[in-house]
């Protein structure tokens, strides 16, 4: 009834109640100074509206004004959630098809191991990554994704720091390093050297065959063995095409779960999806 998203609350009043009072004062002063700026370009608006039950509302510029900053603000609410939702499904998708390409197996946590796994959008103790990779006991990488342009520096140095060096795992203690994929770097930024003070990487993905770089990386930190790490340019294309082919991008995104959930309950039959019989693609 205020105008205000939780984004909105977060940034306009960062995170505090008690500025909630004084926000209030300020936003009843805005839609007076509206109301009179509009009674005096267009005149007054009169009217009613009514309910069968005799509830009844007057209609002026008080009542449309706020009637209109709430329908805004939800308005934002809605585009904010989409934006998410997608943004989400897009890091899964790209994340989970790298890392699959890089010959890792995808789980859901606790890893049933500790080599050669990774499991997506995974919430530690201070901020959330987008993709928790193991490379062995003892080693692993966070990945964060996002498009951040040449104009937001900082926003890429929180993402470097964000995450914890180490976590713990069972008994296992893990050193951490940091992998950011972004959009693009300034041309005059330091941001790739501060990031290396942290142990962490950025690579923009506006850069050709980006996931040679990522193979690289984890190959100088970890010794990764992989076809990409040392493969011509010319040859990548085609191979990132053909690996692609083979992703399952189903079980990034949960569908192939929740469609063996589904035909357990109907008690369908569990026909392998990957054959190519023409009877089996008819049902």
């Amino acid at each position: 009834m205020l105008g205000l998203t939780d984004k909105a609350y977060q940034n306009v009043l960062r995170d505090n109640p008690v500025a909630l009072a004084g926000y209030r004062d300020q936003y009843i002063e805005a839609c007076r100074n509206v109301i009179a700026s509009n009674t005096r370009d267009y005149g007054e608006i009169r009217g009613q509206l009514a309910l069968d039950s005799g509830v009844k509302a007057e209609v002026n510029w008080l009542f449309l004004t706020y009637l209109l900053n709430t329908v805004g603000a939800q308005t934002l609410a809605i585009r904010g959630s989409e934006k998410s939702a997608y943004g989400k499904l897009f890091e899964r998708l790209i994340l989970g098809s790298l890392l699959y390409i890089l010959e890792f197996e995808h789980v859901i946590p606790p890893p049933p191991r500790f080599d050669r796994v990774f499991w997506l959008s995974s919430q530690g103790e201070k901020r959330e990554s987008d993709a928790t990779l193991l490379y062995e006991p003892g080693k692993g990488v966070r990945f964060d994704i996002g498009f951040i342009g040449r104009g937001n520096p900082e926003i890429s140095l929180d993402k470097v720091t964000r995450f914890e060096r180490e976590i713990e795992m069972g008994r296992s203690r893990f050193y951490m390093a940091t992998i950011i994929l972004i959009d693009r770097i300034g041309r005059n930024s330091s941001i790739e050297g501060l990031a290396k003070r942290v142990d962490g990487t950025i690579i923009q993905m506006s850069a050709s065959y980006w996931p040679q770089q990522v193979a690289r990386v984890l190959n100088q930190t970890f010794g990764l063995k992989h076809a990409l790490v040392d493969m011509q340019q010319d040859l990548i294309g085609d191979f990132l095409r053909d690996k692609l082919a083979q992703v399952p991008l189903e079980d990034f995104i949960g569908l192939s779960e929740t469609w063996k959930r589904n035909v357990i309950k109907e008690n369908l039959p569990l026909y392998d999806i990957s054959s190519d019989s023409d009877q089996q693609e008819e049902d």
